[in-house]
Parts: C-alpha cells; structure tokens; sequence
C-alpha cells in the first residue's frame, strides 16, 4: 500500500499523529523544519517539511499541528 493510499484514510486523525504513528510502527525518527512563517501576525500561515526515511513532504497551513500533507501525493 503506498503512503499515498495510507493518508487517505486518515479516521479523524490529524495528518502529523498520523504520520507519528506509522513512523514508530517502522522505527523511523520524523525530522520537522519549518521552512517559513508567512502571512499577517494575526493569521499566520506556517510552512513545514518533514524527512522520514526515504520520504520527504511538506506542508502549509493556519495551525502548525494540521499542516503537513505529502504533497506527492
């Protein structure tokens, strides 16, 4: 099953918990860098990049906990 396949069927799951999950399940470490914190102060918009393995994903979003996707996905 492809990670791609995997992310779809997150169940209420946020996709950094998800990701956490399938992690530890394989022994792998995820790395997060924040790449960049754009927007106004009040709403910011947040730019993440994760390593984990072999896969590299990034990720952008209001809040820092629900902004990482796969985005070769």
């Amino acid at each position: 099953m492809s990670v791609c396949d995997q992310m779809s069927g997150l169940q209420g799951k946020t996709p950094i918990s998800y990701l956490q999950e399938m992690c530890n399940k394989r022994g792998i470490t995820p790395q997060y860098d924040l790449i960049a914190n754009e927007g106004a102060v009040h709403e910011p918009l947040f730019v993440f990049k994760v390593t984990a393995g072999e896969y590299i994903g990034t990720g952008k979003g209001l809040e820092p906990s629900y902004t990482l996707n796969f985005r070769h996905c």
